[in-house]
C-alpha cells in the first residue's frame, strides 16, 4: 500500500511526502527473493569440443527432481535428472557449438519452495586464435625515419597462416585520453552469449494499484560487455637540424595487408616529426575465421630538443612571452645555439643567445611577440649543438579581437551572439564600422539559410533583417505608412541582405 502524509509549518507552508509498505501473508517470504539459490560445481573451468564436462548439483535439501537446461545458440541439453540425496552429479557433452560458452541452468520444486541455480560453462574457441607477432627493425627511431616492421601470422598449433591484417601506427599518447576499447577481435567475433532458459512458477507475485481507484493488477515479472643525421655546413661548427612541422596522431594506416603462405608480411613507412611513443596494432583475420591481434610499441625521440611554449592561437592585439625550451639529453654538457625565426607577429623583445646546458637539464631563452595584424604566424625554433640539433616549426592563427563567431547564434556555449544580426546592425546602421568588406552583408540571408540547412535545424520566421516576417507588417497604421513611404517603418532596406519583404503589406499578419 502507498501511504501520503502531508503537514503545515509554522509558516503555513504545505509539505508533503509519500512511501510504500509491503504487505504479505502469513510465513510468506518477500517477493524479491522468491526461490533459494543453490550451486552448480563444475569439474575444470573451462573446456574444448570433445570433452566431457562434469556437473555436480549441490542442494539444501534431499530428494529432488531437477529440470536441468544448457543453452547456447540453441537448447543443447535438456533433461529432469534425480537425486536421492542433496548431490546431483551429470555429465555434459561439449561441441563446436558449444563455443564459446554454455548457461547451465536447473530448477526445482520442494516442499512449496522454489530453488534455482545457473552457471557460466566457458569452451573458449582456442582453434581460432591467431598469434600474431611484430617486429620493427630496432626500437628507437628518429624524426622522418623509415621504419621496417614484419608480421607474422600463425594458427594455434604453429602452422603459418595466409590472413588479412589491418596495420596502424598511432601515437600512443590519445589512449591516455580516450583508451582503446575495440577489444580483442576474436572476442568480438565470438562473444560470450547470455542467452538462458527462463522459468516462472506462480508460487510468487505481486499486486500492486491503489485502493478504491481500481482493480490491483498482476506485475510483470522482473527480467532475468638508423638514425640519419643532419649534415653539417661548410664552415660551421654545429650540426643544422631538419625542421619538425608533422605532428598527425596518426602515422600510418594500412587496411588490407596480406601476408604470403609462409604467414609473412612486411611493411615500409615514415615515422612524421612528433617525438612520441608509437603505437602499431595489428589485427588479423582469415578466411575461415580464425582472427587475433597484437600491438607493439617504438619510440621516436633525439637527444637535443626544442620546444616552444606558444599557445593555440592569438588575437590581434594580444602580446605574449613565449619561451624556446632546450633540452641536452646527451652525455655531456653542451653549448647550445637558441634562435626563434618570427613570421607574421612582431618581435618586441627577444634574440638569439648561446647558453649551456648540463647533460639532462634544459635551459629557456624568452622572445616577447606582439600579434598586429589578421592571419597566420609561423614561429621556428632551433636549437644548435657540434653533435646534434633540433628544429622545430608552429603556425599559430591569429584571429580578430571580438566576440566569439558563430552564425544564427546556435552553438554550445551559453550567450553566443548572432553574428548575422550584429553583422548587420555594424554595417549598415552604424557609421565607420567596416565589418565586411566588397558587400557581404547582402549575403547575410543566404549564409543564414545555409547554417540552418547544414545543422539540420529550423529557420526562425521572426530572426531579425533575415527571418522571413523580418520586413512583414500587421495593423492598420503600419499597412498604411509603408504602402505611402517605405522607410516609414523599415529600419533598413530589405534588399541590403538580401531579405525578401511582401509583395504587398497587409493588415493581416503572415
Amino acid at each position: 500500500m502507498e501511504i501520503d502524509a502531508t503537514a503545515k509549518t509554522p509558516e503555513s507552508r504545505e509539505v508533503f511526502d509519500s512511501s510504500w509498505l509491503w504487505v504479505m501473508g502469513s510465513g510468506e517470504e518477500d517477493w524479491a527473493g522468491g526461490s533459494q539459490q543453490v550451486q552448480i560445481i563444475a569439474d575444470k573451468k573451462s573446456y574444448a569440443p570433445g570433452d566431457v564436462a562434469h556437473l555436480s548439483i549441490v542442494s539444501q535439501v534431499p530428494d529432488f527432481h531437477a529440470l536441468v537446461v544448457a543453452t547456447g545458440a540453441a537448447t543443447q541439453f535438456k533433461k529432469v535428472l534425480s537425486s536421492q540425496g542433496k548431490t546431483l552429479s551429470f555429465d555434459l557433452p561439449i561441441t563446436g557449438d558449444s563455443q564459446p560458452n554454455l548457461q547451465v541452468n536447473a530448477v526445482f520444486i520442494q516442499n512449496d519452495q522454489m530453488y534455482e541455480a545457473s552457471k557460466n560453462i566457458k569452451v573458449p574457441p582456442a582453434q581460432q586464435q591467431l598469434t600474431i607477432e611484430i617486429a620493427p627493425v630496432k626500437q628507437v627511431f628518429q624524426p622522418q625515419q623509415q621504419a621496417v616492421y614484419d608480421v607474422t601470422a600463425k594458427d594455434a598449433t604453429g602452422k603459418p597462416v595466409s590472413a588479412d591484417l589491418s596495420f596502424g601506427v598511432v601515437d600512443e599518447a590519445i589512449y591516455s585520453l580516450y583508451p582503446d576499447t575495440s577489444g580483442d577481435i576474436l572476442k568480438r567475433l565470438y562473444p560470450d552469449r547470455y542467452t538462458y532458459a527462463q522459468v516462472t512458477n506462480s508460487l510468487q507475485y505481486y499486486f500492486s494499484g491503489r485502493a478504491g481507484e481500481k482493480s490491483p493488477i498482476l506485475a510483470e515479472r522482473r527480467s532475468l560487455y638508423k638514425p640519419q643525421m643532419a649534415q653539417v655546413k661548410p664552415g660551421n661548427d654545429v650540426v643544422q637540424p631538419k625542421i619538425r612541422k608533422a605532428f598527425p596522431d596518426t602515422a600510418y594506416w594500412a587496411p588490407e595487408v596480406h601476408t604470403d603462405a609462409t604467414g609473412h608480411a612486411r611493411v615500409t613507412m615514415t615515422f612524421p616529426d612528433s617525438l612520441t611513443t608509437w603505437r602499431t596494432t595489428v589485427r588479423a583475420v582469415t578466411r575461415d575465421s580464425k582472427a587475433g591481434w597484437s600491438i607493439n610499441r617504438v619510440i621516436v625521440r633525439k637527444n637535443v630538443i626544442v620546444r616552444l611554449g606558444a599557445p593555440r592561437f592569438m588575437r590581434k592585439g594580444d602580446e605574449l612571452t613565449i619561451p624556446v625550451i632546450a633540452h641536452n639529453y646527451l652525455d655531456t654538457a653542451k653549448q647550445i645555439q637558441v634562435s626563434l625565426e618570427v613570421h607574421g607577429l612582431d618581435t618586441v623583445a627577444g634574440s638569439p643567445k648561446t647558453i649551456n646546458v648540463a647533460s639532462k637539464a634544459d635551459g629557456v631563452v624568452l622572445w616577447r611577440l606582439k600579434a598586429s595584424q589578421i592571419g597566420t604566424a609561423r614561429l621556428v625554433a632551433k636549437a644548435l649543438t657540434n653533435e646534434e640539433s633540433d628544429g622545430l616549426e608552429i603556425m599559430i592563427p591569429v584571429e580578430p579581437a571580438g566576440v566569439t563567431r558563430t552564425i544564427n547564434g546556435v552553438g554550445e556555449r551559453c550567450g553566443n551572439a548572432d553574428l548575422v544580426s550584429v553583422v548587420a546592425n555594424l554595417a549598415l546602421k552604424k557609421q565607420g564600422y567596416e565589418v565586411l568588406s566588397g558587400g557581404g552583408a547582402e549575403h547575410l540571408t543566404e549564409l543564414s539559410r545555409y547554417v540552418y540547412e547544414v545543422a539540420n535545424m529550423h529557420f526562425r520566421i521572426n530572426q531579425p533583417f533575415v527571418g522571413t516576417s523580418a520586413f512583414a507588417h500587421k495593423g492598420g497604421m503600419h499597412v498604411h505608412a509603408v504602402n505611402r513611404v517605405a522607410s516609414s517603418y523599415e529600419h533598413i532596406e530589405p534588399g541590403l541582405v538580401a531579405a525578401v519583404k511582401p509583395s504587398k503589406p497587409t493588415s493581416r499578419s503572415r
